[in-house]
């Protein structure tokens, strides 16, 4: 256990290299909303829809969270930041539920399978990462300590 004086204690995690590998590719599935954001927005519009000025501007701010939400996974990933990561994934589940029921919205079908899809990696994860379900008041808390 790591151990502050006035901080909390937080127990030392490890992730086995499938859900390292999972949490990599749910990371780079943010990433490519961005990149079809910047490079090809026209990807997001469905079928006889049409880029216009609004649209593009849209797209960018679209980009620039997706973006900063798969480099902060990685990022956390990378850095063993367990707790930052659980917290992370729980926002990125969140946010792709909430694109999987634009999908349904907009009836594009072939979006909704991915997000569910992602939104059970994100959720595997934090729940790995916090030893219990994230649905548990219990994860979220901090335990703290006395100082002796």
């Amino acid at each position: 256990m790591i151990a502050g004086a006035v901080g909390t204690q937080v127990p030392r995690r490890t992730l086995p290299w499938w859900m390292t590998t999972l949490l990599v590719l749910g990371a780079f599935g943010v990433l490519s909303l961005a990149y079809g954001a910047l490079i090809s927005p026209q990807t997001l519009l469905g079928a006889g829809q049409h880029m216009n000025d609004a649209a593009h501007v849209w797209a960018r701010y679209a980009a620039a969270y997706a973006l900063a939400l798969g480099l902060t996974l990685l990022a956390f990933l990378a850095a063993r930041a367990w707790r930052m990561l659980a917290g992370v994934l729980i926002q990125a589940a969140l946010a792709e539920l909430l694109l999987g029921v634009v999908g349904i919205v907009d009836g594009r079908w072939e979006q909704v399978a991915a997000d569910v899809i992602l939104v059970a990696v994100f959720l595997l994860g934090a729940s790995r990462l916090l030893g219990q379900p994230v649905w548990r008041l219990a994860a979220w808390q901090d335990r703290h300590r006395t100082s002796p």
